[in-house]
């Protein structure tokens, strides 16, 4: 197991504490995937709303969302190599067509008792009885990301899959006390776990 940083050096917090991200996929527009974040204007509005009162840390929290199929050819299912899923990750931070994940073990040992599974697009959502979604799973497009481009943003760790890594593998990761997961086939990323304790535990 990897244990990632918050990677929240002085040098990465413009990126990864004002400015959030948003991927979204255009079903009507065959499936073109566009990124948004915040511009200049919002970090100038944070400025000058320091003194108002306003929780400055709250607003200053990274936040990652994305709308759309993750596996459809064309639908940008890569962002989760960008450092702001990452960072937006590390504080809870990231949504997935309207549901806000908490991926950690506290989470699904929480609400995972009594708790239903739903598809939203071609994601997997388990959410608890209060409202609380604990885990997500969504597949990739092979041919999309390898494993040399995963380790090059996540670090290489150690394959827990039971079979041949040359044909599925299993790599964990935490970044604080959120759990990922990314399945392999031929070197190539074909799913992405997201807390619910990795979903099916594989």
């Amino acid at each position: 197991m990897r244990r990632l940083p918050r990677i929240l050096s002085s040098g990465t917090l413009a990126v990864g504490v004002i400015l959030g991200g948003t991927a979204v996929t255009d079903q009507l527009a065959n499936n073109e995937a566009q990124a948004q974040s915040m511009d200049m204007d919002t970090e100038m509005d944070m400025e000058q709303n320091q003194g108002t009162g306003m929780d400055m840390e709250m607003a200053q929290e990274p936040w990652y969302e994305y709308n759309g199929y993750t596996g459809m050819e064309n639908s940008q299912g890569d962002f989760f190599l960008e450092q702001a899923f990452i960072d937006a990750v590390a504080y809870k931070n990231f949504t997935i067509n309207g549901y806000t994940i908490d991926g950690s073990t506290e989470a699904k040992e929480e609400h995972g008792e009594n708790h239903e599974s739903f598809e939203v697009y071609d994601q997997q959502i388990l959410q608890g009885q209060d409202g609380t979604n604990f885990g997500v799973s969504f597949p990739i497009q092979k041919g999309e990301v390898s494993t040399e481009e995963l380790f090059a943003v996540y670090g290489e760790t150690e394959n827990t899959a039971p079979s041949d890594p040359d044909e599925t593998a299993y790599y964990y990761y935490q970044i604080e006390d959120q759990n990922l997961q990314f399945i392999t086939h031929d070197g190539w990323v074909t799913e992405v776990r997201y807390g619910g304790d990795l979903m099916s535990h594989s």
